[in-house]
């Protein structure tokens, strides 16, 4: 099978449990929100770097997940890396545009909730060979110390940032490439605001059930 997987679907793969076709929340979403950010930014839509993310090029990429995130980051009120990402993890839509891609390229397949049909659809793998080299890629990466590609350090910061490391590589070998992994990683703006966008995301669930358990 011959097809070249955009960020964000490499993501979406690292996050989904294979068997299931389940993933992990609020972190999948947030990291597929930010791999679409930087795949906008890296086709020129928008800037970074700034206090606040700037469209800077409203042509469409012709890539529809990437386009309804231009679209709403054109017509919608300015905001800071950290504020897009908590407003386009929220819902669905990002998540499922992009696993239905995967779907018609023969890497997923979608099967209806769990629940007598009901309830969000699955989406366990259908050719995995596809998610086993993104995998390598990134392991060889942090375990070796040879030059590592920009989208390689692309998604290493993403999937870092967003705790999907350990779905994938074990545990151990994990705090062995802890280093390398920093030095990889180091001053992505993506990444920094992944993990700003989950501490508040974590934060605000922790208040929320302090506040229900007391009252």
């Amino acid at each position: 099978m011959t097809y070249a997987l955009p960020l964000h679907e490499q993501v979406l793969l690292l996050a989904l449990d294979d068997e299931r076709g389940t993933l992990p929340q609020p972190n999948a979403d947030l990291a597929v929100a930010a791999a679409i950010v930087v795949e906008l930014h890296e086709a020129e839509r928008i800037a970074l770097g700034r206090a606040d993310v700037e469209v800077v090029d409203e042509r469409p990429t012709g890539d529809i997940p990437l386009d309804a995130v231009l679209t709403a980051m054109t017509e919608g009120k300015p905001a800071s890396l950290t504020t897009w990402l908590q407003r386009l993890a929220e819902g669905a839509d990002l998540r499922q545009a992009t696993a239905e891609r995967l779907v018609d390229a023969g890497i997923l397949e979608r099967r209806a909730g769990a629940f007598f049909g009901l309830g969000p659809d699955r989406y366990p793998e259908a050719y995995g060979a596809a998610e086993d080299a993104v995998i390598a890629r990134l392991t060889r990466a942090v375990s070796t110390d040879g030059e590592v590609d920009r989208p390689t350090r692309l998604l290493l910061s993403i999937a870092d940032a967003a705790q999907l490391l350990p779905l994938v590589i074990d545990r151990k070998e994990l705090k062995d490439y802890a280093e390398r992994i920093e030095a990889l990683t180091d001053g992505e703006a993506v990444g920094e605001a992944v993990r700003a966008a989950l501490d508040e995301f974590l934060a605000l669930i922790s208040i929320t059930v302090i506040t229900t358990t007391v009252t």
